[in-house]
């Protein structure tokens, strides 16, 4: 198991228990902590920086999401002017969107979004 995928594996766990988990200043918050089972709460604090850096990644706003999953998914039957894989495309900037190329990302994905709406009336 990747830490990436045993960081989200531990956060479902802490969904599962009924507690809410987030980053708050650079540190793993947990509310309702006394439910959890003492050895969920070690491994949790054995992999902060993991459990951390997926808590902290950028999210897109749900508009987006959609788009992202169903390019993802294979389902997004947008035609571009001039972009002739527009899953790619949108694959493409979501992945900029996330290494920090945020601003001309959202400009592109708001694009393909626009177009993934006409595309459905």
């Amino acid at each position: 198991m990747t830490s990436h995928s045993e960081a989200q594996h531990l956060i479902a766990e802490v969904q599962k228990h009924g507690a809410t988990i987030y980053a708050d200043a650079g540190k793993v918050q947990i509310k309702g902590a006394s439910k959890l089972p003492a050895p969920l709460v070690e491994k949790i604090k054995e992999r902060r920086d993991d459990v951390l850096a997926v808590l902290t990644i950028p999210r897109l706003p749900w508009q987006l999401e959609r788009l992202l999953s169903a390019a993802s998914c294979g389902v997004l039957n947008v035609s571009l002017r001039g972009v002739p894989d527009s899953t790619r495309y949108t694959l493409a900037w979501s992945a900029c969107y996330l290494v920090g190329d945020r601003g001309e990302a959202l400009k592109r994905l708001w694009e393909v979004y626009a177009l993934w709406q006409e595309s459905k009336n």
